[in-house]
């Protein structure tokens, strides 16, 4: 079921719930146009029914899905705010997701130079599937440029909850890769809207005027 026009408050709160890390499908799989836009909207759709404030649409081929994503949360007035992030596996055995970026960040890259791509883009990074060894490294990062923003301890796809010691704000992440994973996972993030605007996110007071599809319409007829 595809909703629009849907009566919610989500971005009006001051606490929101987040979802750093969902795919628009099978990233092995080159998705047909047609296809990746059903997926998308049952994704989202889903995303509402979790009273999810916040999601990252995320794949390894790249940032177009979750740009496209953002289209459709956009022209269809969804409350829901959508970010897009490439998933990105580094030769020095890291896995991170880098959001918002403006271009994708071509393949094989070590973590360093590949953050450092990120950040001159402007863009904000995560850390998941943390081995000790990784930990240790980006222990030594702290308030440097290749610090993530925030680190992946749980998603429900390996289930392995990660609690290395280190000093960086914590995210869970359901890693869903369909609409009915996604729908069927309890797990989110809760973050202040004061963070989500730090981070770059959120606008100030973005979604706070927020009003539903239907209403618009009612107002268009009644003007």
């Amino acid at each position: 079921m595809w909703y629009t026009g849907l009566i919610k408050l989500a971005l009006r709160k001051n606490n929101l719930r987040v979802d750093f890390r969902v795919y628009p499908g099978d990233d092995l799989e080159v998705q047909d146009p047609l296809n990746l836009k059903v997926k998308i909207k049952q994704i989202l759709s889903s995303a509402i029914i979790r009273s999810l404030d916040l999601i990252a649409i995320v794949s390894k081929q790249g940032i177009e899905p979750g740009n496209y994503a953002k289209e459709i949360a956009i022209t269809s007035n969804l409350d829901i705010k959508v970010i897009a992030g490439q998933d990105y596996i580094t030769p020095d055995g890291f896995n991170a997701v880098f959001y918002e970026i403006k271009q994708n960040i071509k393949p094989g890259l070590p973590i360093a130079n590949a953050i450092a791509e990120c950040r001159k883009q402007g863009g904000k990074f995560m850390v998941y599937g943390l081995s000790k060894k990784s930990a240790r490294t980006i222990e030594k990062w702290k308030s440097s440029p290749y610090a993530p923003d925030f680190v992946e301890i749980w998603n429900d796809k390996s289930r392995l909850f990660r609690d290395m010691d280190i000093e960086y704000p914590e995210v869970m992440s359901s890693a869903a890769t369909t609409s009915r994973q996604l729908e069927d996972s309890r797990v989110y993030t809760e973050m202040t809207r004061k963070d989500l605007q730090a981070l770059g996110f959120l606008g100030e007071d973005e979604g706070v005027e927020y009003t539903p599809g239907y209403l618009s319409k009612s107002e268009e007829v009644h003007q």
